[in-house]
């Protein structure tokens, strides 16, 4: 009896207390839904997601600081013993999403610098669109907006840090590229290593508001470890003026051609070189008047040809030292003696491209500038960037 009345009371307790326990219950509530960022891995490294898109985007640049001296080097007059610095932050922005038309691309560059010069002294603060453009397309692709001009950049340059004058320069364009590789975090589409690659390209001409546009062409062929390739551009009106020795100066009118062939070669992993020769139409205009002059990065004159040579040898895995020498005609059509023109000039670099750690490259220079009438000068450079 006793046993009896103790498991009924026992039981009767059990059923209270679980009363009072559901009685009591805590309730949580549910978690709020959270987007999490994931890593876009199909065009390579640093691209994730924009979250709740199908859009890859990556966000990179960088950061220099640079001094040299004579200040501008090959824009300079040998004479100018001065020197100059300048610090520069440019990031850019790369969004790609897959399409049925191929990889739909926007690429975007800003650059803001501050700059000082002893040639004054003068200081300078700007920031400029350095790229903006829209492509269409993977191998073959269409680009629409402002970008290097394709025959500035279609030959290689000398490779040091002041490689060489061969008309690089920006401008709004509608091109096509085929068989080439859209690169991660530049501006310049890669010719294809293989096979042919080249481009055709409309775009517009300073000078002019009118139907007058310029015109490029380039095409090349790859073998893995070299590559030859030429390209010609179009210069459809020009501006400023033109000097004839019989007439002397006149406003410059007509058109201009310019022709560019190259070379490059890998003879080793370690050891690369090229060369390539330029040519320009019209030296008597003087090179602030035409797209394509030869020269110096000046206002003072035109060239017809120029030979530009690099080579780069790889000494060690964190270390490269770099070679350029450029030769420009003398052109007399251009040359009163009355005018501080520079004519059949040579200049030479040799430099270290050292990258001690990953992202972080630091590039000791020395620069030669000999004038056929201005004598000559020795100068320097010494670049620090950082890389993202």
């Amino acid at each position: 009896m006793n046993i009896k009345s103790l498991l009924i009371g026992s039981a009767s307790a059990a059923v209270l207390s679980t009363s009072a326990l559901a009685a009591d219950a805590i309730v949580y509530a549910d978690p709020e839904p959270m987007e999490y960022v994931r890593i876009c891995d199909v065009y390579g490294a640093g691209y994730y997601y924009i979250p709740g898109t199908e859009t890859c985007l990556k966000i990179g640049g960088y950061v220099r600081f640079q001094w040299q001296s004579p200040a501008g080097a090959v824009t300079s007059n040998p004479a100018f013993d001065g020197y100059g610095t300048y610090a520069r932050f440019v990031p850019h922005f790369d969004a790609r999403t897959q399409t049925e038309w191929g990889t739909l691309r926007s690429f975007g560059e800003v650059r803001f610098q501050y700059d000082t010069t002893a040639a004054g002294p003068a200081v300078t603060s700007n920031a400029i669109i350095e790229h903006a453009f829209i492509d269409i397309g993977d191998r073959n692709f269409l680009r629409v907006g402002y970008n290097w001009r394709p025959h500035g950049v279609w030959i290689g340059a000398g490779g040091n840090v002041e490689d060489g004058q061969y008309g690089r320069g920006g401008a709004n364009q509608i091109a096509y590229y085929f068989n080439h590789t859209q690169p991660n975090g530049s501006g310049t589409a890669a010719p294809g290593k293989t096979g042919i690659s080249g481009f055709i390209s409309v775009l517009d001409n300073p000078a002019d508001d009118s139907w007058s546009t310029n015109i490029e062409a380039g095409v090349g062929y790859g073998w893995g470890s070299g590559r030859v390739a030429v390209s010609a551009a179009y210069d459809s009106i020009m501006t400023g003026l033109a000097y004839d020795v019989g007439t002397g100066f006149s406003a410059a009118s007509g058109s201009a051609w310019s022709i560019k062939a190259g070379i490059e070669q890998a003879f080793t992993p370690t050891i690369t070189a090229r060369l390539a020769v330029l040519y320009n139409s019209r030296p008597d205009v003087l090179a602030g008047g035409q797209v394509y002059g030869l020269g110096w990065q000046s206002a003072s004159y035109s060239s017809q040809w120029s030979v530009l040579a690099g080579a780069d040898f790889k000494f060690s895995p964190k270390a490269a030292l770099n070679l350029t020498v450029q030769w420009w005609d003398r052109n007399e059509r251009n040359s009163p003696a009355n005018l501080n023109l520079w004519n059949n000039n040579w200049y030479a670099a040799v430099g270290v491209n050292w990258q001690p750690v990953s992202g972080l490259s630091v590039r000791p220079e020395v620069n030669y500038i000999k004038s056929y009438d201005h004598g000559s000068a020795w100068g320097g450079r010494l670049r620090i960037q950082r890389s993202f």
